[in-house]
């Protein structure tokens, strides 16, 4: 802690902690000089009741910082309060993670209202896992999509939604109802915070709208299947976000019918993440038909969906017409031998078109990125070839 020559400080053991603590209450000397830029004080509860002399009297000496987590520090409101001004005045601030600190709705509003709303250099903010509510929810999605009347929008939903399902474009005349937003937040973490129908409205106006947002996660909330519908309605034109993460969401089948039909149409998706989606092997089958026709998605995250064989069989049918998919997770899937051999048997195929063409040149893009599947937690007995050779395609 004496040597100023550092970018970061992180608190991951209780030593640190302490000192960390003492500088907080004390002079915080062994900051006064130094050039940080990413500032790490998660999971140190002792920092609640120092937070606002940590916020009012570390933090703006630390001129360079860029990165700032405070998750799980049991910030309290007035330190929130305190922390909302100093961010104000520090545009230097990229990510700021204030994940887990029993936020309640009114702070939640403070920050949409008081601080995104008006912020164009925060690129990553996770405010994940608090208690904010329908209406802290909404007060921070509000701050990123502009002040949109939902209510008198139904007509141009209904356009959107009438798109949709005639497989057209959107027309520019309905697009030109929506206000833009000013915010360029790319990464957006809504982790646990009770997202529903309410909440996915707006979210489906800032997907629609979003110029920026690249990652967005909305897993462990309580998006269903009529919740995920208003979602993908936008998801399907959106050109922007390139990583989704709807896991812990019990949308079952029917809400990955509607997550399909976006998939068809989506040309931004690169990485899925739907881990424990209560997806089946009928939620498996509408997700890798739709991927037939998808040529941008490279990772896909499905554990936990007890898809079995059958779901198994969908996705090893999609491999021989899909040579874009790079990584496919079906760990803990109830998978047998079965499915695990019919898996095994389509990655020989496509080692075997790799070493066929590997003179060709004009033929090599076509089987560019050969995928890795993770199988790990299944009920497999037998023993499964392993390509040890070519580390590009390979059961794990």
């Amino acid at each position: 802690m004496n040597n100023l020559e550092i970018s970061s400080i992180t608190t991951n053991n209780k030593k640190s902690n302490e000192i960390i603590k003492n500088n907080v209450t004390l002079s915080h000397k062994p900051f006064k000089k130094s050039d940080l830029k990413i500032l790490d004080l998660s999971n140190n509860k002792r920092i609640g009741l120092d937070c606002i002399a940590l916020i009012r009297d570390l933090l703006p000496r630390l001129t360079s910082l860029k990165t700032i987590n405070l998750s799980n520090i049991s910030l309290c409101t007035d330190g929130l309060a305190i922390l909302i001004q100093y961010l104000n005045k520090a545009p230097n601030i990229k990510n700021l993670n204030l994940s887990n600190n029993g936020i309640y709705p009114n702070g939640a509003e403070d920050i949409g209202k008081n601080f995104l709303r008006d912020n164009t250099t925060l690129r990553s903010f996770d405010i994940s896992e608090n208690k904010i509510s329908l209406s802290g929810v909404k007060s921070i999605l509000n701050s990123i999509a502009g002040n949109l009347d939902y209510n008198n929008n139904n007509n141009n939903n209904n356009n959107i939604n009438n798109n949709i399902n005639n497989n057209i474009n959107i027309n520019n005349s309905s697009v030109s109802k929506l206000e833009k937003s000013k915010s360029k937040l790319k990464s957006l973490y809504l982790r646990r915070t009770m997202i529903s129908f309410q909440e996915s409205i707006i979210i489906r106006n800032v997907i629609f709208q979003t110029q920026y947002i690249k990652i967005l996660d909305l897993s462990s909330n309580q998006i269903n299947q009529e919740s995920l519908s208003i979602i993908c309605e936008s998801l399907s034109f959106n050109q922007t976000i390139k990583e989704l993460n709807l896991s812990f969401n019990l949308f079952g089948a029917p809400g990955c019918l509607e997550l399909a039909k976006s998939l068809q149409h989506n040309k931004s998706l690169r990485y899925l993440y739907l881990h424990c989606v209560s997806m089946k092997k009928e939620g498996a089958q509408v997700i890798a038909d739709s991927l037939k026709s998808n040529t941008t998605l490279t990772h896909l995250f499905l554990s936990n969906n007890d898809i079995k064989n059958k779901g198994c069989s969908h996705f090893s049918k999609l491999l021989k017409s899909n040579n874009h998919l790079q990584y496919l997770d079906l760990s803990c899937n109830g998978i047998k031998n079965k499915g695990a051999l019919e898996l095994q048997k389509v990655l020989k195929e496509l080692i075997t078109i790799q070493s066929q063409n590997i003179s060709n040149s004009n033929c090599l893009s076509f089987i560019n990125n050969i995928i890795k599947i993770d199988i790990n937690g299944n009920s497999i007995t037998h023993k499964l070839y392993k390509n040890s050779k070519d580390e590009n395609c390979k059961l794990m």
